[in-house]
């Protein structure tokens, strides 16, 4: 700084000044665990403390940039400590873990294959394919849905018959009773908890929740019971139990209060259905690719397309139509606004309800609700809730009423069609991505061991070698099983990288805003009528001292109008450091 206090151009990205004196590397005080004991991350360091690890000479482009580089670097602590906590647990296993992980997803793709051929054969004998799936045909339906569930557990012809004639049957086998728990320690096995329902009569499955980040990770589950199942009995003698040293805290599950549900009636619009024919389109190509259900085959024209025969012509349906050059001759405008009758297209309705009832019956989506219902297939009721528009009628609705629910329900869905997805090699890269080639050497690094000149020894046998090539030859050939486990540890941390939605330790809440207090209450007392009088003039407008004084300013006269004797102070000369503010 000059001596008229201006900056020159050459300090103004040289150096930052300090006041306090300079503390140790971030690296010395980045936290070394994977939360606190209250259950939440540990804080990581503002930009203003950060810079109170480093130097005084620090710019600051350099600062933003290791800024950056310490913000990335405690991302990979945190979830390599995540990892490690936690990898030893069933549920993490059978989402990443390479064997467990697989053997979940053929469990369920079987039984995604087995709704497919149910859906198929009650299609082809005609249940599905004229159902309306409005307000007004709710009862049947729930008597499809009842049909297809009972197939699914094994019902005879005859019973489908009953079921779509709206008749009882002695053997509900499409209803069922079950109990809720709803606490189990996350260490607790899947066996041990069937271990458990299997006691009791009439056990049919059982399905585990998501572990609970906000609640220390722990699980809750619903055992499913057949119909004539003592239920009440089962729950009370489960009240006992408990699974490492947790009380399961068992309640009787409820039966659905209201199976079929309703959407508004605009979603009965041409305009909607035709846009919703399209995102149904969608999701059932993900997901029917993601579980290979269907073979594809190549069109000269169109390229790659699916065997699946429910989207047979289906781009004829994809295709908007208008009257561009008769409303251009005749004067109409496209951009009209106001309210119009609900334009219901009944060859489109019936379209779309026959991709809506496959994504409900077979991928466990109910469409209409934007929602996916993954473990369905071990729940208590299988095609439970579904939602279906209401039934049209001739109320007007806004366009922009029309544009809101089309994007509404886009926003819903589209988690759906981006489930799997995984995050690209750039990103995974940055978060500590592991190779294979690099962990076997380290193994093979670690299992080799110097005794002496030109021996070595493996501590996994014991044996004795005369070089480390031959170790490592050893190793390989005696011990590939272990050398298989590192590769799979390796795919296990990366695959739980590759997960956008991967579990992480909930955030800590921001703490309540600090409230005022209460002002007291005020005491009014009643005074005397004078004293009144006097406080309502003394609150009217006081004016200037001038009007209060009577003063006119034609009646002024200035006898004086020299300037102020007193100079202005000026503080420019004054060097002040600028960590001071």
């Amino acid at each position: 700084r000059g001596r008229d206090g201006r900056v020159s151009p050459d300090d103004k990205q040289v150096k930052r000044r300090r006041i306090a004196p300079p503390r140790d590397e971030f690296e010395e005080r980045a936290p070394r665990s994977s939360g606190g004991d209250d259950g939440f991350p540990p804080a990581m360091l503002s930009f203003k403390a950060f810079l109170d690890t480093q130097d005084d000479n620090i710019t600051d482009d350099e600062a933003l940039e290791k800024y950056a580089e310490y913000k990335l670097e405690f991302q990979r602590q945190q979830l390599n400590e995540f990892f490690v906590v936690h990898k030893e647990e069933e549920w993490f296993k059978e989402k990443y873990y390479p064997d467990l992980s697989k053997q979940r997803k053929e469990l369920l793709t079987a039984g995604l294959k087995r709704r497919l051929q149910v859906f198929m054969e009650l299609y082809e004998k005609g249940i599905f394919k004229e159902l309306r799936l409005e307000e007004g045909c709710a009862k049947d339906v729930e008597a499809a849905l009842d049909c297809f569930v009972a197939r699914l557990e094994g019902a005879d012809d005859e019973m489908l018959e009953r079921l779509q004639k709206h008749e009882e049957v002695e053997e509900e086998l499409h209803k069922t009773t079950s109990v809720h728990l709803r606490n189990l320690h996350p260490g607790v096995l899947r066996e041990e908890v069937e271990a458990m329902c299997r006691k009791f009569p009439g056990f049919l499955r059982l399905s585990l929740s998501e572990p609970n980040a906000e609640k220390r990770w722990f699980r809750r589950a619903w055992a499913t019971f057949t119909r004539q199942a003592k239920i009440k009995e089962i729950c009370l003698s489960m009240s006992s139990v408990r699974l490492k040293d947790v009380e399961v805290g068992p309640v009787l599950n409820k039966d659905l209060s209201r199976r079929i549900r309703t959407m508004p009636m605009l979603a009965n619009d041409k305009k909607v259905v035709r846009a919703d024919i399209k995102a149904a389109t969608s999701i059932i190509q993900h997901l029917d690719s993601k579980s290979e259900l269907w073979e594809k085959k190549v069109d000269e024209i169109v390229g790659e397309q699916t065997s699946n025969p429910l989207l047979n012509n289906i781009t004829e349906y994809l295709i908007e139509e208008m009257s561009a050059e008769e409303d251009e001759l005749l004067g109409y405008s496209s951009q009209e606004s106001g309210a119009k009758p609900i334009d219901v297209d009944t060859e489109l309705c019936r379209v779309l309800d026959r991709l809506v009832l496959y994504l409900r019956c077979v991928h466990s989506v109910d469409f209409y609700n934007g929602m996916m219902y993954a473990t369905e297939d071990e729940m208590p009721n299988r095609c439970g809730i579904f939602h279906v528009r209401e039934s049209a009628n001739q109320v007007a609705v806004e366009e922009s009423s029309i544009n809101q629910h089309i994007e509404s329900l886009a926003a819903k869905l589209k988690s759906i069609t981006e489930s799997g997805k995984e995050l690209s090699e750039e990103e995974v890269s940055k978060l500590g991505l592991k190779h294979e080639s690099d962990a076997v050497e380290i193994f093979i690094q670690a299992n080799t061991e110097e005794i002496g000149n030109d021996k070595f020894l493996c501590p996994l046998s014991g044996k004795k070698f005369k070089g480390a090539d031959f170790v490592r030859k050893h190793i390989f050939n005696k011990h590939a099983e272990k050398v298989d486990a590192v590769k799979k540890d390796v795919e296990f941390f990366n695959n739980y990288l590759k997960d956008p939605k991967r579990p992480r330790l909930p955030e800590r809440p921001k703490p309540p805003p600090v409230v005022a207090a209460p002002k007291p209450a005020r005491i009014e007392i009643q005074a005397p009528e004078s004293s009144r009088r006097f406080r309502v003039e003394e609150n009217k407008p006081r004016g200037s001292v001038k009007d209060r004084l009577g003063y006119k300013a034609s009646a002024m006269r200035v006898t004086h109008a020299g300037s102020d004797p007193r100079g202005m102070v000026d503080y420019s000369d004054v060097d002040f450091n600028d960590d001071i503010f």
